[in-house]
């Protein structure tokens, strides 16, 4: 295998490198992204220092391997989105490694529903209707409470509803 490799081109001494490295390598190119990003980013980095996975060399990676820890991390409680987001970096990171001939294929070509279920809920924005039954569900209960409030008198009534309740209605 390693003469093959060599012989069509790939680095085998830069297929060495840990899937660690090669996120560090990948995401180093990213600049100028957002905030948002960069959260994503160094959560997915942080997750990865967890995991013996990122200790392996990328050269040693098949298919069948992303998919095992894919579904281990599944397993283990890790939501839809948050593996969309391992993947979204990942997959981009060997595909760069491909491109560098540092490896022949990407292990991360495939379709994350493919292999775990998308269980992640939608969430539906309150109507105008409904907020404004908040709204008077909160005053209503403020009403109800008023003998409860010295703890919290130095408050605005807003933030003593969602003290109460706990959430905040805008609007």
């Amino acid at each position: 295998r390693i003469q093959k490799d060599i012989d069509d081109g790939i680095n085998y001494a830069e297929g060495n490198i840990t899937v660690a490295e090669l996120v560090e390598r990948y995401l180093a190119l990213k600049q100028g992204v957002r905030y948002a990003t960069r959260v994503t980013y160094d959560f997915v980095k942080n997750l990865l220092q967890k995991e013996p996975f990122s200790q392996r060399k990328i050269s040693d990676i098949k298919g069948s391997d992303v998919q095992k820890w894919i579904i281990k991390l599944h397993a283990d409680g890790r939501g839809y989105s948050t593996l969309t987001s391992v993947c979204g970096i990942l997959r981009p990171a060997f595909q760069m490694a491909c491109r560098e001939d540092m490896i022949r294929k990407n292990p991360f070509d495939f379709k994350l529903a493919d292999i775990v279920p998308n269980d992640s809920q939608k969430r539906i924005a309150l109507t105008e209707e409904q907020q404004k039954e908040r709204r008077d569900e909160l005053e209503d209960f403020d009403d109800d409470d008023e003998e409860d409030d010295s703890d919290i008198e130095d408050e605005a009534p807003a933030e003593k509803k969602a003290t109460k309740i706990g959430f905040v209605v805008i609007g």
